[in-house]
């Protein structure tokens, strides 16, 4: 999150990851459930009805790495992020973890996203 590498080598490996997640992933339950929630109970065209996976068929596209560096600098701020570190070291090891790994995590004064108004579920498509 800090300096992502924006190269073609890493996006290929980031899809690759992303394959493979996908490739776990299919057969699941838990995705069916999630895929019938999202295409027959959800209001057409709310934020849940959005793509939320890929694998490397949709995501091998011209222009893909344009569009990572267009999503991150439109998206990623650190006034927009929140950061949670437990573990059994004290608070001021934990602390200095926390400024040593994210300190540079670029702060663009981003607006947060407003979804007090997105309608997710209604009667009509919850019947």
């Amino acid at each position: 999150f800090k300096e992502p590498l924006f190269t073609e080598s890493a996006t290929q490996r980031e899809i690759s990851a992303v394959d493979n997640e996908y490739k776990k992933n299919i057969s699941l339950e838990s995705r069916a459930h999630t895929q019938i929630e999202k295409t027959h109970i959800a209001v057409p065209g709310c934020v849940l009805n959005r793509f939320s996976t890929g694998n490397a068929e949709t995501l091998n596209i011209p222009g893909i790495l344009d569009d990572l560096k267009a999503h991150y600098y439109k998206n990623y701020s650190s006034n927009l992020m929140n950061l949670v570190l437990v573990g059994r070291h004290s608070l001021d090891e934990l602390q200095q973890m926390a400024v040593q790994n994210f300190y540079g995590v670029v702060n663009r004064n981003l607006p947060p996203k407003d979804f007090t108004k997105e309608v997710v579920y209604n009667k009509e498509h919850s019947n």
